[in-house]
């Protein structure tokens, strides 16, 4: 017969893993494909490079094999945990399931933040690749639009710039969403030309010709924090004096495996006196589909 403690626990999981689904704590959530892995590493994708079919030189002449190059993007995961220590009247005050309760939502909360930062550390960190994942495909600084010594003013003909380089980069489709991540500065000036931007694509701007309309309207501005609020290095959008750093997705060419979804386990802290907490798992890993499916923004934090 299984324990009250393990009753909670498997209650408490179920109800804060529905709660996540409804509340959408996580920014990127509706956009980045999720997929479910077991092991201490997994294939995101499998591809065959590019092939061609080639002109016969004569009647008799022999078709030439075609050896498949095959592209390996790999998962390696993290394991995280969140421990919350609860005394007696917490047990009974907060640790009743609710999952409206502060206690229930401050876990949502920090496991949304640690999706969010997965996303971003991987967007503009390194993807593994080969046939055991040992191949490291860094950043691409060289898609870049500006620089930190040469910032862009944010405004309507740097969205068509942006949509330009993501459509040169053929990250930009009909079913998938580009995403413009900035920061909560650079997104209030982002936000005046937001009845400017779906005309962009509609009037045939030169800035981007190969666009077709509609293809704009899946442009979504991501509003992120940037350094502080307790981000760590490549989790977070720099900034300096006179800029802030953007970073432009294609949500279709990133995926999170999942290796454990959240899982709440209660139980007492022997190390502690005997201290009852709410201890938090999970683990995963987000990567890059593509070399070339984000690159960074350099927007003007002054103009």
């Amino acid at each position: 017969m299984a324990s009250i403690e393990e009753v909670w626990s498997r209650s408490y999981t179920t109800v804060l893993r529905r709660a996540y689904e409804e509340e959408e704590t996580g920014l990127f959530d509706p956009y980045i494909r999720e997929e479910d892995h077991i092991g201490e590493g997994a294939q995101a994708l499998l591809e065959i490079k590019r092939s061609r079919f080639r002109r016969a030189t004569s009647r008799i002449a022999k078709t030439q094999l075609e050896d498949p190059q095959f592209g390996q993007y790999w998962v390696f995961p993290y394991r995280r945990t969140l421990a919350l220590g609860s005394d007696a009247f917490d047990k009974v005050r907060m640790n009743d399931i609710n999952p409206s309760s502060s206690f229930s939502l401050s876990i949502l909360d920090a496991y949304g933040s640690m999706r969010d930062a997965d996303v971003i550390a991987a967007a503009q960190g390194n993807a593994r690749k080969g046939e055991q994942g040992s191949e490291i495909e860094p950043f691409d600084d060289s898609k870049n639009i500006g620089s930190a010594s040469n910032a862009k003013t944010m405004n309507e003909d740097l969205v068509a710039e942006c949509l330009a380089q993501a459509l040169n980069l053929k990250m930009a489709t009909k079913t998938g969403q580009l995403l413009f991540v900035m920061s909560p500065h650079a997104y209030a000036r982002y936000s005046v030309i937001e009845s400017v931007k779906n005309t962009l694509i509609n009037q045939g701007q030169p800035t981007a010709p190969m666009a077709k309309p509609g293809m704009l309207l899946r442009f979504t501005p991501i509003v992120y924090p940037v350094e502080g609020d307790d981000l760590e290095g490549d989790e977070m959008l720099n900034s300096g004096a006179n800029y802030h750093e953007c970073l432009v997705i294609s949500a279709r060419h990133m995926v999170r495996a999942m290796f454990m979804r959240l899982t709440m386990k209660f139980s007492e802290r022997d190390d502690l006196n005997a201290a009852s907490q709410w201890l938090g798992l999970e683990s995963s890993a987000v990567t890059r589909l593509r070399k070339n499916c984000v690159f960074k923004v350099y927007v003007s934090s002054t103009g």
